[in-house]
């Protein structure tokens, strides 16, 4: 006989007295909820969606809705984490061989995401559009941004082995996201009809090369000289990869 107190948590808490359960039902209502938001956001637009065409998609009362959701924008930024995968980022990264290049694994988690993204380009390309139109919702998604950015940090830095000070590990995974972030403007801007990961790579070669680094020095108006190094063919020809 198993007894209760042999389980592991996950089950004890399954088999409870039904505080499990309720959590349960808690969460898929979330989920619902949020969902529901991100789909009629999409389909009618920002401005359109009510709260309480949220709350009737789900079957249940705007007063419930609250319960999870202070406002319309929470809902949809619950969405964004789930949805925006850029959580994958850090997960692939980390689960590439340490001994790996580093700029290889970072294309590599870059590739996973834009893969995932690709997926479902339809739906990827309206939720950009919906991001650009609305002020407080892009404000939201560049929070989701900084997170992502600050937990690829910590894996960067820990496998360049780097002290706290060493400003290197932030400042990549600054670039890297950047780069995803700029690449799917673009590529959500003219309707998705692109190679998404050709418009990624671009990015990352031009990080590999300097060029980028040679970008930023003169923004900051160093005054100094600044040459790309091993750039031949991304600064003289230029521009994004050809649209199809």
């Amino acid at each position: 006989m198993i007894h209760r107190k042999d389980l592991p948590a996950a089950e004890c808490r399954r088999g409870g007295d039904g505080a499990g359960l309720r959590d349960r039902k808690k969460e898929r209502t979330r989920d619902q909820l949020a969902a529901a938001a991100r789909d009629l956001v999409i389909e009618r637009g920002y401005e359109a969606t009510t709260v309480d065409d949220i709350a009737a998609a789900v079957d249940v009362s705007p007063r419930t809705l609250f319960r999870y959701f202070p406002t319309k924008d929470d809902a949809i930024a619950e969405t964004l984490r789930a949805d925006g995968k850029l959580a994958l980022l850090a997960e692939v990264f980390a689960a590439r061989a340490g001994d790996e290049p580093l700029m290889s694994s970072l294309r590599s988690a870059a590739h996973t995401l834009v893969d995932a993204i690709g997926r479902e380009r339809a739906k990827a390309v309206r939720l950009a559009r919906v991001l650009d139109a609305a002020p407080t919702l892009r404000a939201r998604f560049a929070d989701e941004k900084r997170r992502c950015q600050a937990d690829l940090a910590v894996l960067i830095a820990r496998r360049l082995d780097a002290e706290p000070t060493d400003g290197r590990a932030p400042m990549i995974a600054a670039l890297t996201v950047e780069i995803l972030s700029a690449a799917v403007d673009r590529w959500a801007a003219i309707g998705g009809e692109a190679d998404l990961r050709a418009m990624v790579d671009y990015g990352f070669d031009l990080l590999e090369s300097g060029a980028t680094a040679c970008a930023v020095v003169a923004a900051a108006g160093a005054g100094r000289a600044c040459q790309a190094r091993e750039a031949p063919g991304v600064l003289a020809g230029g521009g994004w990869p050809a649209t199809g």
